[in-house]
């Protein structure tokens, strides 16, 4: 299960910033053609753009710096975790990795292996071109 996260723009235009997903790392979504490819690229046109509102895919609001800190501070308890995807648990989590184009990540979280869609990694998140669901 996972949240989307958008930036919604005075005049109501929603730009997708990402995805959280438990136990993955943060799917921070890049946009080259407008110069967003980093989380620092969103920083700076968030600070360019002060009339932008930050909502979840529930229409819940919260501000830019709390979702920076939940893209940041992102980790995950393996223990929480779903089981196939303990290290210990051999061919099974080799088989969840395989199939889902994944790697261990940072903090016991999952992240997506560069390619598909996935372009690059910065610290607890991914960076990620294209289609979200």
């Amino acid at each position: 299960m996972g949240t989307n996260y958008y930036l919604v723009t005075e005049d109501g235009n929603r730009l997708h910033i990402g995805k959280s997903s438990f136990g993955w790392c943060f799917a921070l979504h890049v946009m080259p053609w407008m110069g967003l490819n980093s989380l620092n690229d969103w920083i700076l046109y968030v600070c360019n753009n002060p009339g932008c509102v930050v909502m979840d895919e529930y229409d819940r609001i919260m501000s830019f710096g709390e979702l920076c800190h939940l893209i940041v501070t992102k980790n995950c308890n393996v223990s929480d975790h779903l089981n196939v995807l303990h290290p210990d648990r051999g061919a099974a989590a080799e088989f969840f990795y395989e199939s889902n184009n994944a790697q261990r990540g940072p903090n016991k979280l999952v992240r997506h292996k560069i390619g598909f869609g996935c372009v690059g990694h910065e610290a607890n998140w991914d960076l990620i071109e294209g289609e979200f669901s």
